[in-house]
């Protein structure tokens, strides 16, 4: 792809081709409310980032990236003149779209997160458009990781209708632990056996979340007789040692807490009940460090 610095011409948003479903965000701008925002910044401080557009076969320029300042500069005025950059032509049509779409996705990316589905619809665009491209060199045009693309790619390629809504709600954060991969896993399997192993899946996770109630110390109490089990081995003093053992049977309730000497002063009650699991968590952390 060719990577000289572009011209750049003067147009008005009525001369530039906007085809929305090329865009890589899903409908033109986030909002309308988003683009109003964007024409007062542009009234007070002028268009301080050009769009970037490209010549069409008709001999219109069809808009690379930049759609919302565009949308942003018609708000304003229908008839605003714009100041683009103008993406080299190479003589190959293909090469020519691939650069463009590339350019969109990089500048979204950049200026802006956008929504995983948004990613994966555009990634899919690219690797329909040019098979020719290896899932690394899709990757690198974005720049992604090439297992992360790779997991968009198969969720746009396979997913059924059931697991896309839920990749456009959750991309890539979902409940009980479930992650990117999992769902690049359950979208391998045919379409109409998804939503089952979906919620296979979901099962296997709650009961794997549920298995441990909270409060219950028997996890943590078996780790702390490791550490006792290994004190001797402990380049430490015996000081050391008798004060850490102290303190494990005191986290796993093998001791209890002493009283506190009466010396015929009223008791600190309150701080010794709002100390006393921050002395016993320290002592036994101490060892575990």
């Amino acid at each position: 792809m060719s990577q000289a610095t572009p011209d750049t011409i003067v147009l008005t948003p009525g001369e530039i081709v906007r085809d929305l479903e090329w865009n890589c965000r899903d409908a033109l701008a986030a909002s309308k409310a988003d683009n109003s925002a964007l024409a007062e910044n542009i009234s007070d401080r002028g268009l301080l980032n050009p769009p970037r557009v490209r010549l069409l076969d008709d001999g219109r320029y069809g808009l690379v990236h930049g759609f919302r300042r565009v949308a942003a500069c018609e708000e304003l005025d229908p008839n605003m003149p714009i100041l683009c950059t103008v993406q080299e032509a190479t003589g190959d049509e293909d090469e020519d779209e691939l650069e463009a779409t590339a350019a969109n996705l990089a500048e979204n990316i950049r200026r802006q997160k956008l929504r995983p589905f948004e990613i994966a619809n555009k990634l899919y665009r690219l690797k329909k458009s040019r098979p020719d491209l290896t899932q690394k060199q899709i990757a690198q045009l974005a720049g992604m990781h090439p297992e992360t693309a790779g997991r968009y790619l198969t969720i746009r390629h396979s997913a059924s209708a059931e697991l896309w809504e839920l990749f456009t709600r959750y991309g890539e954060t979902y409940p009980l632990g479930v992650n990117l991969a999992d769902v690049a896993q359950v979208v391998t399997f045919p379409a109409d056996e998804q939503p089952a192993r979906w919620a296979l899946l979901l099962r296997t996770r709650k009961t794997r979340g549920t298995g441990r109630t909270k409060g219950r110390r028997e996890p943590r109490s078996k780790m702390l007789q490791k550490f006792a089990a290994r004190l001797d081995e402990l380049d430490a003093s015996e000081d050391f040692k008798a004060g850490a053992q102290w303190a494990i049977e005191l986290a796993t309730g093998q001791r209890s807490w002493p009283e506190p000497a009466t010396t015929g002063e009223p008791d600190d009650e309150t701080e010794d009940t709002n100390h006393h699991e921050d002395r016993t968590a320290d002592a036994a952390l101490t060892l575990g460090g």
